[in-house]
């Protein structure tokens, strides 16, 4: 986690391992950003593998902005 201001933080995880991340990856990093109380939060994550189908599509579901999805999809 890394704070900007008051108002913003940055939440991310990178492992480097040989499987592609699944959505439980994704989805516990939101939980735990959502522990504090930030009105702004940005999620990366960053892996060795990529991302399974299901993990993009549940960023294009989820993601209004798209640049999670973006990074996502260049990454697999």
């Amino acid at each position: 986690m890394g704070e900007q201001d008051k108002n913003s933080a940055l939440f991310a995880e990178c492992k480097w391992q040989n499987e592609k991340v699944d959505l439980p990856v994704l989805e516990t990093l939101i939980h735990r950003s959502h522990l504090f109380h930030y009105t702004e939060t940005h999620i990366y994550l960053f892996f060795k593998s990529g991302f399974t189908k299901g993990c993009i599509d549940a960023v294009a579901v989820k993601d209004t902005m798209g640049w999670l999805r973006e990074a996502l999809i260049r990454s697999s």
